[in-house]
């Protein structure tokens, strides 16, 4: 019922109502098939039409939400990161994660990644490879979510 809510408010003018659906869809302990990555496509589908959104409000809730996910099924959403990549035809390489010579839809795209892949970067050193693939070679050795901000070795 909830996702047909979903379908219709996604296209919202309201930042509060878009970022409403990505809230919603979390996974939680009440709603535990949010967690089964045979069931959670579609949910996919609203974080992606939502992942280069113009609200930062929003983006931050999307990320939330891949990071919560990414505890459940860590390589379904590197996947899922990957697709977002290739999709909108950035090219990966190291300084990527600096978002340095993207377009404004770029950056918010690269953000929302970041922001989502911080479990998986912090937690999960097994798939560091794979974000590299992803965010490039610095987001690994660099990047600092608290900090948001670059320190690069001296």
């Amino acid at each position: 019922m909830i996702l047909n809510y979903c379908n219709k408010w996604i296209g919202s003018k309201n930042e509060n109502i878009r970022r409403l659906i990505s809230e919603s869809l979390r996974p939680n302990s009440q709603i535990k098939w949010l967690k089964d990555p045979s069931k959670n496509d579609k949910i996919l589908k609203f974080l992606t039409k939502l992942n280069k959104d113009s609200s930062i409000y929003v983006r931050k809730s999307v990320g939330n939400n891949i990071k919560d996910l990414s505890k459940y099924m860590p390589i379904k959403m590197l996947e899922l990161m990957n697709n977002w990549i290739r999709k909108s035809n950035i090219i990966v390489h190291n300084e990527l994660a600096s978002e340095k010579g993207l377009n404004t839809e770029e950056k918010r795209l690269i953000w929302t990644i970041k922001h989502g892949m911080r479990w998986i970067r912090n937690r999960n050193p097994e798939y560091h490879l794979k974000l590299e693939e992803i965010l490039g070679k610095n987001y690994i050795l660099y990047f600092d979510e608290k900090k948001n901000k670059y320190a690069k070795a001296t």
